[in-house]
């Protein structure tokens, strides 16, 4: 009897241990566990650097030089019998020329400025006289192109650097700049093609200047970071030169990324 009442009792917990993960599995599956969400899938972005392709191109290789043949443009003729000057180093004479080419080319897709910068520090020159009695001769006539279009024609160095410091020019972004949009060419010549018995004297002048202290004949020259040149072929009257035997200066050509905020200013009509 007593095992019977044992099993009945061991079927009475098993049944009621079955009842009761029932009731546990049927309050869980009677819950859902949920959030709000929505959602779109994008599709793959990327971007690139913006291109800058602007180069700055100069050639002063034909400039200035030391040997000068058939009083033709700077060129290395060392060789050549028939060479007009030869020097120890870059020098003018009357009679020689000489250029030099630069510019910027190329594309960009940014907003750019051109900017030229040029600062003489010397240009061959003779004066003499003072105050408002003053006269300047100036041998070496300077041009100035931009592609075939002249902004300066046989003058100074002094009026080659008024017109480049009005060079500011803005390239709207994807511009593509080619090899004569922004070229420049300054040359310069010392013609001695057409000169008079004065260019002639002072053009000697010039030559005595440049040799450096000393008597030559009629003329004395002294001084060296200031040179004098004195003319005393009238013995009564002798005229004092202040010479200046050296071309010097800089140029500077810059290309830049700007901002529509750093655009200059549209003046009003």
């Amino acid at each position: 009897m007593e095992n019977k009442k044992t099993n009945r009792n061991t079927r009475l917990i098993i049944v009621a241990i079955v009842l009761a993960l029932v009731v546990l599995f049927l309050c869980i599956g009677g819950s859902t566990f949920a959030r709000y969400i929505s959602s779109k899938n994008l599709p793959s972005n990327q971007a690139t650097v913006a291109k800058w392709g602007y180069v700055v191109t100069a050639d002063a290789t034909k400039l200035f030089g030391k040997d000068y043949a058939d009083t033709a443009i700077v060129a290395d003729t060392t060789s050549d019998p028939k060479l007009d000057v030869k020097a120890s180093g870059n020098v003018v004479a009357p009679g020689t020329t000489g250029k030099i080419t630069f510019g910027v080319v190329g594309s960009a897709e940014v907003l750019a400025k051109l900017n030229l910068t040029f600062t003489v520090k010397s240009d061959v020159a003779l004066t003499t006289g003072e105050d408002a009695s003053a006269t300047t001769y100036n041998p070496i006539k300077w041009t100035l192109k931009k592609g075939d279009t002249a902004l300066v024609t046989d003058k100074t160095l002094a009026d080659v650097s008024t017109e480049l410091a009005k060079v500011s020019t803005e390239i709207e972004a994807g511009t593509v700049i080619s090899d004569t949009d922004q070229a420049y060419t300054l040359s310069w010549k010392w013609d001695m093609g057409t000169t008079t018995d004065t260019n002639n004297k002072l053009d000697t002048i010039l030559g005595y200047a440049a040799q450096g202290a000393g008597n030559y004949g009629d003329y004395v020259v002294s001084g060296t970071d200031t040179i004098t040149v004195t003319d005393k072929s009238d013995a009564e009257n002798p005229v004092e030169y202040t010479a200046v035997t050296k071309i010097e200066f800089d140029l500077s050509i810059e290309i830049v990324q700007i901002s529509n905020s750093e655009r200059a200013p549209v003046s009003g009509s």
